[in-house]
């Protein structure tokens, strides 16, 4: 037996699709930050026993392993990458070499007093000082990023430190060069887009090199092939960690793409919805634009992307009450661990999750992946001090800013686009994306949403599916996974849900708001239309 795997690793849930050529499976299970690993070898143990098969049987028999991520998404949006140095010329520490200071990237991804100028021709005592100086200040991982003539000179510094720094502060300190990660003219660009990737690669390299070992050791027999944010898919080696970032959400719109081709919908939103972010992504026509030198946290930095806007809003978002009052959800979030209130694993600030479980969106009792049992109870103690005690009227209030914020950035993407909502689809999918995405194309001025059967694991269906064939190190190629059908409970073709309602599909719950009316078009689809 034959087994292919695409995994995406969320910041709250790690998803799995597996399949033999025959059938498909799909796997949730939390994601345990604390060693990435664990969640991919937890997500195959599901996909293994879904096959009957132990797990060293269900490794030997992977042909194909492809593993997309939001990790780095999730580090962006919510600031929690590591601490970089960086190292440009005297007299650019402020502005990067850009027009304006500080440049955009300074207190984003690196701090003002991480920056440190070198002449290129400084001793090689100055240099190994100012190394010194980044790791005693807690910095992580090192740049070098000189203007352009001095391209041997980087190469010739980080010679210099290699040679003459003590180990164990090499090891603690990795030291890259602009070039490596950007081989581009322009001197900002370049040491802009180095800096992200060193804020994105320690928890990179622990997942993905780390992962690939492990996995190896107890039998895998192919290597792990990373996602890419451009579609595209490569071996370990060649793996940078920028080039990993959004990867799971591009995985979700390149199958939103291909289904917007199977369905004929011209203009698409996709709307994918985890636990920590809200991605979105235009589609028209089949296809979405790639942007070569996107922006990211307002930091322009040179890295193939489809044009997905990240929103820190998820079901693990955590809501909080301003001094007026005014309630906010996210980026904060409280992840898989401790998780929200609801979870019953220690966590105590309210999130969204709370708000759905307090609103009976989701049931108190509800099994979820991870052995998690909903709690009403802790979720209503989470949210009431936001409302004066009044649990419900907070739970409503968390409803109220989280559809706002998530429509307010619909709103930008189609005016950006010069889109009336009136044309768009809303493609929902991601964990909480079907409770959330009726509520939010209403106030949106959107008209259709379409949700799917496995849509809490479209994008680690997508890696699977979408991005097949794509990418010069991809040599394996595997049958397509055929597509899931709709749960045997699902409305017949004819038939419809009259909103309000709640919908089971493949174990998702999908809200359907009051004024909607859903249908199952075609065993895998289901179609909800507002009917007012």
């Amino acid at each position: 037996m034959t087994y292919s795997v695409g995994i995406d690793m969320g910041g709250t849930f790690t998803d799995g699709y597996f399949s033999d050529g025959q059938r498909t499976v799909a796997a949730k299970v939390p994601t345990t930050h604390f060693d990435l690993t664990r969640s991919v070898t937890a997500c195959l143990a599901a996909g293994a026993e879904a096959f009957d098969a132990s797990l060293e049987d269900f490794l030997s028999g992977i042909g194909l392993f492809r593993l997309a991520t939001t990790i780095g998404t999730n580090a962006v949006v919510t600031g929690t990458g590591d601490p970089v140095g960086l190292m440009v010329e005297a007299g650019a520490e402020k502005s990067l070499y850009g027009p304006g200071e500080p440049a955009p990237a300074v207190g984003v991804f690196v701090r003002a007093d991480h920056v440190v100028g070198v002449d290129p021709e400084a001793a090689a005592e100055d240099v190994l000082g100012l190394c010194r100086d980044l790791v005693q200040q807690g910095v992580r991982h090192t740049v070098v990023s000189l203007r352009g003539p001095h391209r041997q000179t980087e190469a010739e510094l980080r010679e210099l430190v290699r040679d003459r720094y003590p180990v164990h502060y090499l090891r603690s300190m990795p030291l890259t060069l602009g070039w490596e990660i950007a081989d581009v003219d322009d001197d900002e660009l370049r040491a802009s887009t180095a800096v992200l990737n060193a804020y994105l690669s320690r928890p990179m390299a622990k997942l993905l090199y780390r992962t690939e070992g492990i996995l190896q050791q107890a039998g895998l027999a192919v290597p792990l092939l990373a996602a890419r944010s451009d579609g595209t898919l490569s071996r370990m080696p060649r793996t940078t960690a920028i080039s990993t970032y959004s990867s799971g959400p591009a995985a979700g719109l390149g199958l939103a793409a291909a289904e917007a081709r199977r369905h004929g919908d011209e203009v698409v939103v996709g709307f994918d919805m985890g636990g920590t972010t809200l991605d979105l992504g235009l589609v028209r026509d089949g296809s979405y634009e790639v942007e070569k030198a996107p922006e990211i946290r307002g930091v322009r930095v040179w890295l193939p992307v489809p044009g997905i806007v990240s929103v820190g809003l998820g079901g693990s978002s955590i809501a909080a009450a301003g001094d007026s009052g005014t309630v906010t959800v996210g980026p904060a979030s409280a992840g898989a661990v401790p998780g929200p209130a609801a979870f019953g694993r220690g966590g105590a600030e309210p999130t969204l999750t709370d708000a759905d479980v307090v609103l009976g969106l989701l049931a108190d009792g509800q099994s979820l992946p991870g052995d998690i049992v909903l709690d009403a109870d802790q979720a209503a103690a989470a949210l009431a001090p936001l409302a004066g005690g009044d649990q419900a009227a907070a739970a409503r209030q968390v409803h109220a800013a989280a559809h706002a914020k998530a429509a307010d950035a619909i709103g930008a993407v189609l005016s950006g686009a010069g889109i009336d909502p009136g044309e768009v689809t809303l493609y929902a999918f991601g964990g909480a994306g079907g409770l959330h995405a009726g509520a939010v194309a209403e106030q949106a001025g959107i008209g259709r949403v379409r949700s799917f059967a496995a849509g809490g694991v479209f994008s680690a269906r997508g890696v699977l599916e979408a991005a097949a064939g794509s990418g010069d190190d991809v040599s394996d190629r595997q049958p397509a996974a055929p597509a899931p059908d709709l749960p045997a409970a699902s409305p017949e073709p004819d038939s419809g849900i009259v909103g309000p309602a709640l919908v089971n599909i493949s174990g998702a719950v999908h809200a359907i708001p009051t004024g909607w009316t859903a249908r199952n078009v075609d065993g895998d689809s289901l179609l909800w239309e507002r009917s007012r």
